[in-house]
C-alpha cells in the first residue's frame, strides 16, 4: 500500500534559496497525521538533513517512531523524502527482519 500526501507552505525568500533549503519548519506542523500515520511529536536526531540520503528520526507515541530519509533532490526543482524503519508494533505493517 502506498500513501502519499502533498503539503504547500508559503515561504518568503528567493526561489533558489527555497529549493536548496531542507525542511527546517517544525515537523509537528507538517506531519499532522494522514492515512495510518499519527501526527509527529518532533525530531529526535538529524544526520545531514537537507542533503540526499540525509535523514532524521521522528518522535511518535513518546519515543522513536520512524526514520525520514531524503531520497531524491534536484536543486531549484524539487525534493522527495520517505518514511521508513517504523518502530511501533501497533501498526499492521510493522515487521522485524
Amino acid at each position: 500500500m502506498k500513501i502519499s500526501s502533498t503539503k504547500r507552505i508559503g515561504v518568503s525568500c528567493e526561489v533558489s534559496i527555497a529549493y536548496r533549503a531542507p525542511i527546517y519548519l517544525d515537523v509537528k506542523k507538517i506531519m499532522t497525521g494522514y492515512g495510518p500515520l499519527p501526527a509527529s511529536e518532533g525530531v529526535i536526531k538529524e544526520v545531514n538533513w537537507g542533503e540526499k540520503k540525509g535523514y532524521r528520526i521522528l518522535r511518535g507515541f513518546g519515543k522513536e517512531f520512524c526514520k525520514e530519509t531524503i531520497i531524491e533532490k534536484e536543486n531549484n526543482k524539487y525534493w522527495k523524502y520517505e518514511l521508513n524503519e517504523f518502530k511501533n508494533q501497533s501498526f499492521f505493517f510493522y515487521y522485524q527482519s
